[in-house]
This record gives structure tokens, C-alpha cells and sequence, in this order.
């Protein structure tokens, strides 16, 4: 959607025309595989059906080709990518008069060949994109990038992981970058058994990996404790600067940053997960450097997630969090949230029957303060007849 002069001039609304997608048009059916679609014995024989497809070439070999490039969106080196965690970015261009054009997957010159995360980190301060990519099949189920603002790849490392697990997002700071290590495993067993290939083992503890930025191996990366749980997205992370008695006993001794920050949308836990959303509490956790200890509060006891905030703050100390209100598999709506004072500012519902999506943070021009700026959603009603959505700018600062 283009909006100019108050109106909106275009409004534009394609799937990503990649390979999963048109070899399924051109077989009239669903081919590749759905996360939740292998359980049970049904299940593995969806599977060995899979793999004859991709012997007899129906179907692509390439698991980094099989995503469906409809999870989150990011603009990178004057690209505009369409991200799935299974597979690799899909370039899409847009028109001068709104059309969306697939162009076809990007692999940063062949330097990346396994998935990629579908929310990487841009910093603000070097145009530097962080991303990693994980997968079940063999060890080492992790892979670790970052590229320059150009495109070209600058690190490129496995990072060993003791178990194949989900992981959805990380964090970046000024000097790092935050790994999460949660305890929903895949399993095998699990598919068997009729249940969905992921479970939570509450047994094993979470585990964050805070791996220096300028790192050229997993050999860097320091392992900090938590109590079980998951997270699905990252609001931010900063670093900051806490006494010691050290620091107490000699005043004018230099002080650096030992403290990573950590603000996420908390789950207690993942059983009989089905794309559901369960009970979550926004969640700060503090990991000290010098002493190797987790610090874990709640900041607000209110289910949300889907954080968004100023973008230029990324990786640094940031004051507000927009976040999506939940319902079972819905969005109800958004509040704005101080992450200093644990303080919801301002909410809004988008009224009964009304769901929306997820609600992105666009920055005024010239802004001055972190919330001179607008949330843009579309917001959906169930009731009404005709099948269309509303697109709805929200003034962060109070405004309607």
C-alpha cells in the first residue's frame, strides 16, 4: 500500500510466485510439506511421498527453496526480501505503480545455501544485516552470517547446539549477538506418536548464547542459565553498566558495559502446541558478564507479543515497546508499552469482532522523540459482508 497526501494511491496484494508456488499451481495441490501435517503414521507416509517426489524431480531437492516467503518482510541493500525461516530470502520488486514482481531467491553470491532466519537484524549504525538459519537434520543444526551493508558475507560459522531446536528470532547489541537456545526439541518420536514434531521439554533449562559481534567461531560464544521456556519474538536488547564492589572500591577505574539486556514476550512453556497462542508475560533478562548469572523480572503481566519498535534503536537502550494484544489465535489489538517504568501508556482494542495483524512502527519525518511516529496495521471484520480489511495509521503519541 502506498499512502501519499493523506490517501492511499495504490493498494497491491500477490503470492510470492517461488517454487513451492508454482509447482503446486502446476500440480493443482499441496506438495511440500506442512509443519503440522506430519504426525502420526499418516504423517510419515506424507513423508516418504515427499522424498519419491523429490526423486522423481516433482518437487524441488533444495530445502532451502521450499519455504512459502510469506513470514515477515525486510528491505536490505536496496531489496525488499520475503522471509521464511525454512528456506532462503526471496527477492520481490515493486513497480512505480504498485506491482509486486517475484524475482527468485537470493543466496549473497553463493555464499549462503541453508535457510535463513525470517527475522535478521539490520544495525542502525552500520547497515550490517545479522541472521542465522537453523534446521533438524544432522549436527550442527545452527548457522551464524552477517554481511555488510553491500551484501557480501563477512562471517559464516556452525554453532553447536546439543539438540535440534526451534528457534524463531535472536537479538543483536552494540557488541553482540544474543543466541537462544529454547527447550522445544524436535523429535521424532514425536510424529510417531501423533503429536506435532516439536515438544517442550521442561526438564532442560534455557540456555542464551551471547556471542561476540566481531566473532569468527562458535569458540567465542558464552552459554548463560534460565528457567524453561520459549520465546518466539525479541522486543530488543542493549548493554549496560552495573558497579561492582570493585568498581565501588576504586571510583575512577574505566567503566564498560557488563550487562546484556534481554526484552521478549515470555512463554511458560510450548505443551499441545498447535499455532496456538498460549498464556505469555513480557519479560526482562539480565545476563552479567563478569559473573556468569541470569537475572530474570517480569516487566508486564499481560499476554502479547509481535514487538515493534523504533528501528533506528535497534541493539541499543530503548524506552517503548508496541505489542500485539492476544486471544486464542488472534490479535485483539496494540499497546504501547514503557519497558523503564513497566507501564502499558496507551491500548487500543480494535472492537469486537475485529482482528488484526501484525501492527509495524514508521517514524515521523524529522521526529524528535522515540515515539514521533505512526503504527500501520490492517484490521479485519468477521461480521461484515463484504470481504475486505481496513488500514488503520495509529499515532503513537496519542493521536487517532
Amino acid at each position: 500500500i502506498r499512502i501519499k497526501n493523506g490517501k492511499a494511491v495504490y493498494y497491491t496484494n500477490r503470492f510470492v510466485k517461488n517454487i513451492r508456488y508454482e509447482h503446486e499451481m502446476s500440480l493443482s495441490r499441496i506438495a511440500y510439506p506442512r509443519i503440522g501435517s506430519l504426525t502420526g503414521y499418516l504423517g510419515i507416509l506424507r513423508y516418504f511421498l515427499i522424498q519419491a517426489q523429490k526423486y522423481f524431480g516433482i518437487i524441488t531437492d533444495d530445502p532451502a527453496q521450499q519455504g512459502t516467503a510469506n513470514t515477515a518482510l525486510i528491505y536490505f541493500n536496496g531489496k525488499l526480501l520475503a522471509l521464511n525461516e525454512v528456506s532462503l530470502p526471496y527477492q520481490i520488486d515493486v513497480s512505480e505503480d504498485g506491482q509486486l514482481i517475484s524475482q527468485g531467491y537470493i543466496n549473497f553470491n553463493g555464499s549462503w545455501t541453508t535457510s535463513f532466519t525470517a527475522h535478521p537484524k539490520i544495525d542502525p549504525q552500520t547497515g550490517n544485516l545479522y541472521f542465522f538459519g537453523y534446521h533438524t537434520r544432522t549436527s550442527p543444526y545452527l548457522r551464524y552470517g552477517v554481511a555488510d551493508k553491500n551484501g557480501k558475507i563477512l562471517q559464516n560459522f556452525p554453532i553447536s547446539l546439543p539438540n535440534p531446536v526451534m528457534i524463531h528470532d535472536f537479538a543483536i547489541t552494540e557488541h553482540y549477538t544474543i543466541i537462544m537456545d529454547l527447550p522445544f526439541i524436535f523429535s521424532p518420536k514425536s510424529i510417531i506418536s501423533g503429536k506435532f514434531p516439536f515438544y517442550f521439554n521442561s526438564s532442560v533449562n534455557s540456555r542464551f548464547g551471547i556471542l561476540p559481534r566481531d566473532a569468527m567461531s562458535d569458540q567465542e560464544i558464552v552459554w548463560f542459565t534460565a528457567k524453561p521456556c520459549y520465546i518466539f519474538h525479541v522486543a530488543n536488547a542493549w548493554e549496560e553498566y552495573e558497579p561492582s564492589a570493585s568498581d565501588i572500591n576504586d571510583p575512577s577505574a574505566p567503566k564498560k558495559n557488563n550487562v546484556v539486556v534481554l526484552v521478549a514476550p515470555r512463554y511458560n512453556s510450548m505443551y499441545d502446541f498447535e499455532l496456538d497462542f498460549s498464556p505469555n508475560t513480557l519479560y526482562e533478562f539480565r545476563f552479567h558478564l563478569s559473573t556468569g548469572l541470569t537475572e530474570e523480572r517480569e516487566i508486564l503481566p499481560v499476554s502479547t507479543d509481535f514487538p515493534n519498535i523504533h528501528p533506528h534503536l535497534i541493539g541499543q537502550k530503548n524506552r517503548y515497546v508496541y505489542l500485539a494484544t492476544l486471544t486464542s489465535k488472534k490479535i485483539t489489538g496494540v499497546i504501547k508499552t514503557d519497558i523503564q517504568t513497566s507501564q502499558i501508556v496507551s491500548q487500543i482494542y480494535y472492537g469486537d469482532n475485529k482482528f488484526g495483524g501484525e501492527a509495524v512502527f514508521v517514524s515521523k519525518k524529522n521526529a524528535v522523540k522515540e515515539d514521533d511516529g505512526y503504527l500501520m496495521v490492517f484490521v479485519y471484520d468477521e461480521l461484515k459482508a463484504e470481504e475486505t480489511s481496513e488500514f488503520w495509521v495509529i499515532d503513537c503519541n496519542g493521536g487517532s
